[in-house]
């Protein structure tokens, strides 16, 4: 056996999974701005939150990538945006 067969038979096991299954997308519109929200693992398996926002007309937007300690803590964090894009007059338009 090779060393860097010997390598990722040894360390391989040690490491965790991306969790895809789990993964959320979420864009919400109103009249005139766009919110995009996508909840994911980075490289180093944290979980995050990805916020992508703007106008329709303009090219004016940001983005902004939020760390959070677990899947829950990030499932209750995009609960909160959800509620904060409605009471904005933003509109559900594609969930994925």
């Amino acid at each position: 056996m090779t060393n860097s067969l010997k390598y990722k038979a040894k360390y391989s096991s040690d490491l965790p999974t991306i969790q895809s299954h789990l993964w959320q997308r979420y864009y919400f519109e109103s009249k005139d701005r766009y919110y995009i929200t996508i909840l994911q693992q980075d490289l180093f398996h944290q979980w995050s939150i990805i916020k992508c926002y703007g106008g329709k007309e303009n090219k004016l937007g940001n983005l902004l990538i939020q760390s959070c300690d677990s899947y829950d803590a990030a499932i209750n964090e995009i609960e909160e945006i959800k509620k904060t894009r409605k009471a904005h007059k933003y509109v559900l338009k594609y969930r994925k």
